[in-house]
């Protein structure tokens, strides 16, 4: 039987005040998480506009082939891992992950199709740019 324990360590390594315990850590990161989901909604329709003005066309560490670059590595990543690994587990774990992640990188690919259309000064979106694997999907 495994056990998996899910600590998030960032609010020791960041604030300078000494932990008070995991309790603590716990309560800041509710009230951290309320706060993000609730700042967006305040003032969501200037503050999206202003994000989409900003917003290019991503390239670079292999966005130059694939909408979602970062996905594809972590599925090699993944890979890497269970095979060095070679368990059952370990294998599902990158099944699973790869499923989730096709699916979230054809969601993309489609929004920066769509929203780089070419058309009002925007830029015009790579059609030979597949989605998450290069060449493939």
């Amino acid at each position: 039987n495994s056990f998996f324990f899910f600590f998030q360590a960032e609010d020791g390594i960041r604030d300078f005040c000494l932990s008070r315990g995991l309790g603590d850590v716990y309560k800041r990161q509710v009230s951290t998480q309320s706060t993000w989901v609730r700042k967006p909604k305040a003032n969501e329709n200037a503050e999206s506009e202003e994000v989409k003005s900003r917003r290019g066309i991503p390239t670079g560490w292999g966005f130059d082939t694939v909408s979602c670059a970062n996905y594809f590595w972590e599925i090699c990543i993944w890979t890497t891992y269970a095979v060095l690994n070679r368990t059952k587990t370990s294998y599902a774990f990158v099944l699973t992950t790869i499923y989730v992640l096709v699916q979230w990188a054809l969601k993309r690919h489609r929004r920066y199709r769509k929203e780089f259309d070419g058309k009002e000064g925007r830029p015009l979106y790579p059609k030979n740019r597949k989605a998450i694997i290069p060449f493939i999907i």
